[in-house]
């Protein structure tokens, strides 16, 4: 038989069909292996960059719980000093007022360049002190004198915030 019958060529193209998935599995198994390589390295390198990433977490928290500490005490000083503040400047408020009037000293001359002459000149002659209220010169009103009260009053509440600001913004440092 020369002419070779249908089931040779079945069994031809069986064979190349055989051979070309043989060689298609052998690929496409390659790059699995290939692949798989590659994802394990890709993961031992996530398992030691999170390896870092737990240590450098563990050591900023560290660090903020004890600035977090460090901050609550400051804020407790900070609001004790502010109701210590607070209490006495109530107790000075409802201090009864002085009795007798207020009597004002006027000392020409102590405002320096521009006024009645060199700085001091004036001043220095001045008594200070319980000498200087047999030198006043006028009675202020009870209105102004209530209204020296409310404005001190204003300067201690203004000095009570600013000395929070800073000692908070000094204790930031």
């Amino acid at each position: 038989m020369i002419i070779p019958s249908i089931k040779t060529y079945v069994i031809y193209a069986l064979s190349v069909l055989s051979v070309v998935l043989g060689l298609a599995a052998w690929g496409y198994r390659s790059a699995y292996i290939s692949a798989d390589m590659t994802l394990q390295l890709q993961n031992k390198a996530i398992e030691a960059q999170n390896k870092t990433a737990e240590s450098e977490l563990k050591k900023i928290t560290a660090e903020r719980d004890s600035i977090q500490d460090a901050y609550g005490v400051l804020a407790k000083t900070m609001d004790k000093d502010q109701r210590n503040f607070d209490e006495e400047l109530q107790r000075l408020r409802n201090r009864p007022p002085a009795p007798g009037a207020v009597r004002v000293r006027v000392v020409p001359g102590t405002c320096g360049e521009g006024g009645d002459g060199p700085a001091g000149r004036e001043a220095a002659n001045s008594p200070i002190g319980p000498a200087a209220q047999t030198a006043a010169t006028g009675l202020l009103a009870p209105a102004v004198v209530g209204r020296i009260d409310g404005v001190a009053f204003e300067v201690e509440e203004l000095q009570r915030d600013f000395n929070t600001c800073q000692t908070y913004l000094l204790g930031l440092k």
